[in-house]
């Protein structure tokens, strides 16, 4: 689950701004204070236990959002929130990512409604995130940082630079 759960540091980054006056995540900011520890790791059973009504008005936040109008970075932090949140509740629905099958299962089958329509999490990051934003940080949280999980802070930031730098140059990593 890490390489998923990387993408919580830069939601939780967004959060702490109103996304649009139509969405508040303030609920949402709550609760990744609450459930998140400071290396990505979701206190599941404590969050369904203690929050699960909580955490389900915010999924009906995201179902009935509207992205028209919101700034690139709003809805860039709209569709990082919701990616999160839908991975979030297919983990509590019993999907898991422990497996291939089990990823297959969790990222391009279980589907939650977001703005509107029924998503899988692959849809927001490959056809949302990656596609209409083309940020290539997206792609090093989304990926190459669950590979880094076990690296010092210095180790990281040399990482990211060079990881930003060769994108931004047009080279792939």
């Amino acid at each position: 689950m890490p390489f998923a759960l990387s993408f919580f540091a830069m939601a939780l980054l967004f959060c702490t701004r109103p996304v649009s006056a139509a969405v508040d995540h303030d609920l949402w900011s709550t609760l990744l204070t609450r459930y998140v520890d400071d290396n990505g790791r979701v206190a599941y059973r404590d969050l369904r236990a203690r929050d699960k009504a909580a955490f389900d008005q915010y999924l009906a936040t995201l179902a009935q959002a509207r992205t028209e109008g919101m700034s690139e970075a709003e809805e860039k932090a709209f569709w990082i929130n919701a990616y999160n949140a839908v991975i979030i509740s297919g983990v509590l629905q019993g999907y898991t990512a422990e497996s291939l099958l089990g990823r297959k299962r969790l990222f391009s089958w279980f589907t939650a409604k977001v703005a509107g329509q029924d998503r899988t999490p692959d849809e927001i990051e490959h056809q949302i995130l990656r596609k209409k934003f083309h940020d290539p940080r997206i792609h090093f949280v989304a990926v190459e940082k669950q590979a880094m999980l076990n690296r010092s802070d210095s180790e990281l930031r040399y990482l990211e630079y060079d990881w930003t730098l060769n994108a931004q140059e047009g080279q792939r990593v």
